[in-house]
Formats: C-alpha cells, structure tokens, sequence
C-alpha cells in the first residue's frame, strides 16, 4: 500500500497519511506535513514525494508513527522502531 502511494504521488510535493489499516486519512503538501504530524495522533504511516529530514523523522518517533516511506532521506540517526523506505536506498 505504501509503495503504490508512493508511486501515485510522484512529482506532485504531497504527503500521504495512512492509519494502522492502510487507509488513507489524509493527503496534504509537504509543507503542511509538519504541523499536521503535531496536530494528529492517528497516523501510523506515511507516504511522501519528498526528502525525509531529521526533523520529520524526529518528530515521527515522537508520534510513534511506524513506516514512512519517501523518495529520499537526508538524516543523521533513524530509530529502530521506525521502517524507512527511499527510491534511492530501498529499506535501512
């Protein structure tokens, strides 16, 4: 599900949210993904055309949100409970 979302937001600057059953609660700009992560309490994953920061990934240990899936990361430190997903690197 995620990667089929991931493909569907191609070059469109959106983000997905998804609930732990896979469905989609939201879908939003980038730039708004921030302050809706601190807004919510609901998302377990998330699908974005865009780079993962480490302030995003921060702020997403914090919600315990458990996949995000993006076409880049650029980040120094990613915690074990979360499963990233890029174009450029697969899983790490």
């Amino acid at each position: 599900t995620l990667q089929k979302g991931l493909d569907e937001l191609n070059n469109t600057l959106n983000a997905r949210l998804y609930d732990r059953a896979g469905n989609i609660i939201a879908q939003i700009p980038i730039r708004e993904l921030l302050q809706t992560l601190q807004e919510r309490n609901d998302i377990y994953a998330i699908a974005l055309d865009g780079v993962i920061t480490q302030r995003l990934m921060d702020l997403a240990a914090q919600k315990k949100i458990k996949y995000i899936y993006a076409s880049r990361a650029n980040i120094s430190k990613k915690p074990d409970n979360i499963v990233v997903y890029t174009k450029e690197q697969g899983y790490f």
